[in-house]
Parts: structure tokens; sequence; C-alpha cells
């Protein structure tokens, strides 16, 4: 793993016209540069807009496995020696590019890196992790794995929506600031979402061009729909969020009925996805019996109908609930499709 260091070095005049500068010894070492069975190494020299002069040994790994690059990252470095780094590696032929973070990276810092990668390195995406961001090449670098990374969406997902809704039952003394971490969560989500897609994208296209698969093609659409069901629960937990600047005062009866359908859509929506990460079609068949009675017993006690019973706030916190637990029906369904198609050999 590489630690960010900086050093200073002393440039040196050699025959008048004719500037060089010492290599650190412990570089030189580790990429074996100097004279080698008679034979003086070279090294490529390449100049950014910046300024930045990138030194790279000319005989550079470019295996696969080899062209991935770990930095351990501290609360102390700055944006630009992030972009550096970065720069250089790319540069480099460096296909995967992992920033290691102890704690997450100032606001600030992270988006003038989102915007540099997006902007600068082409074909590269960033994604930001739990403990770490990987800045990968979507068309050279390894797959991501699909499972570990919906894992890590699911427990954000889940977040954003048990967030969504306990408001309404207790105490908030900052809606802001609940409402800043909400569309925080929902950029870390698109970004992983994207990336999943990505990943599937570039499965397709294995397929059709007969290299090895990352996912069988029977799952892709089963992914993709699940992919699609998070994506489009976490817009409506945000939406919800969204409605508590509008805070009524609401009856206890109306307030328990709205926390209450929050909870079980909650309930619903962890179940799918533990079904569909586990596959399990038992607990998918669950998910769509329970999403039926609540559905039904939702539109029995507010009906659509009920303008004189609910005001504009409470109306549509209900209808977007009620549209959480569709979502997590979609999930439950793909898991039972996913689980037909394994069945019967469907390829």
């Amino acid at each position: 793993m590489n630690n960010i260091k900086e050093l200073r070095r002393k440039i040196q005049i050699v025959g008048g016209n004719t500037v060089t500068v010492s290599l650190p010894s412990s570089w030189v070492k580790k990429h074996n540069i100097g004279k080698k069975d008679g034979n003086q190494h070279e090294v490529i020299m390449k100049s950014l807009a910046d300024g930045t002069l990138v030194l790279t040994p000319a005989d550079f790994n470019v295996n696969l496995h080899d062209r991935i690059r770990i930095h351990q990252i501290s609360t102390r470095t700055t944006s630009n020696e992030l972009i550096r780094i970065l720069a250089a590696d790319y540069m480099g032929g460096i296909d995967k590019i992992i920033l290691k973070i102890k704690k997450p990276l100032n606001t600030e810092i992270l988006r003038e890196i989102q915007e540099f990668v997006q902007s600068r390195l082409i074909g590269f995406d960033l994604s930001n992790l739990e403990n770490q961001i990987e800045i990968v090449s979507m068309f050279q670098a390894p797959k991501y794995d699909m499972v570990r990374l919906l894992q890590i969406v699911e427990m954000r997902s889940l977040k954003m929506i048990s967030s969504c809704y306990t408001w309404i039952k207790e105490d908030v003394s900052d809606y802001d600031a609940l409402l800043a971490n909400m569309y925080d969560w929902e950029i870390t989500i698109d970004r992983q979402t994207n990336q999943m897609i990505r990943t599937l994208q570039i499965s397709l296209f294995d397929f059709w061009t007969s290299e090895k698969v990352n996912l069988p093609m029977s799952e892709l659409l089963y992914w993709f729909a699940v992919i699609k069901a998070i994506e489009s629960a976490c817009d409506l937990a945000v939406a919800i969020t969204e409605l508590a600047l509008n805070h009524v005062d609401w009856s206890d009866n109306l307030r328990n009925e709205l926390f209450k359908l929050g909870n079980n859509v909650e309930n619903l929506f962890t179940n799918s996805l533990e079904a569909y990460t586990a596959k399990k079609p038992e607990i998918a068949h669950q998910v769509l019996n329970d999403q039926r009675t609540i559905s039904i017993s939702l539109h029995r006690k507010w009906p659509i109908s009920s303008t004189d019973k609910l005001d504009g706030t409470s109306s549509l916190i209900l209808r977007h609930l009620e549209k959480i637990g569709t979502y997590a029906r979609k999930i439950a369904e793909a898991t039972l499709n996913r689980d037909a198609a394994a069945h019967f050999d469907i390829e």
C-alpha cells in the first residue's frame, strides 16, 4: 500500500545545460530501477497541464491484476494532493485506484475529486464505499462484486427508508439537517446503483462477445429490476422527508397510522432484499402476501377520495409509502422469477 509522502530534492546542473534530480532510493528499489544484466532501465516522463510531472518505470507491469494501486489517505490530505495521485496513476496505466480512508472525506474535497474523475479521467467512474473510494476503469478493470455492492446499497437504502418516516412520531429538532443527510445518502445510492448498472452492461457485452461472463444471462434482467426498484424507493424516501418541512399538526390517531404504515413498509423492503440476496423464495412469497394485505387495508381505511379526512401532506406520505411497498413487491417478484429460471435451467 502506498502512503502519500512528499519528498524534496535539490536539482543539479550538469555540463552547464542539463538539469538532474536524484530519485528516492526506496522507489528505485521497489521498481528495480538501475543497472540490471548490464542494461540501464528507463523511466517514462509525462507532463500534465497543471505542471505535474509523472514519472513511471518504462517496463511497468501491465498485467491486469497488477494494475491496481492502493493509497492510504489521511485526514490532512488536500484535494490537490489527491488529484495529483489520481492523475499519476491514470497516466501510469492503472485501472483501479483505491483510496483507503479511516474517516469520510470532507464534502468539498469529495466533490472536487468527483468532478475531476468525471471531467478528466476518461472511461473511469468513482464509487464511494464504506471505508474506501474506488476509481475504476469500467472497460479494463476487474468486474465489481455485484453481491457485495448490493449489500452496501441495501444497508444505505434501508437507512433512508427508516429515516424518512420516523420524524412523523418522533420530535426532530432540525428538519434541514435530516433532509441534508437524505440528499447525501441519495447521491451515494445513485452512484453505487450506477456502478452496478455499468457492471451489468459489461456483463451483457461479455455475453454477446463470448467472453467470460460476470453474471449469467438469465440473471441480468432480475438485477436490473432490483436496482431500479431500490433507486425508485430511495427517491420516494427523499420526497417523504421533504414533506417534513410542511409538517402539520396531526391527531394522535393519524400520526400513529402513518408511523405504523412506515414501519410495515420498512419491514416489507427489508424482507424483499433479504429474499433476493439470500435467494429465499419463501420470504419473497411472504412479502407478496404482506404487501397485498397492507395495500388493501390502506385503501379501505384511507381511500383516495377521502380528501375530507386527510390533508395534502399526509395524503402524499400515505401514497409514497404505499409505492415503496410496491417496489418491495417488484424485488420479491424478481427473486421468484430468478428462482424459477434457475429451476428450469433457463439461460
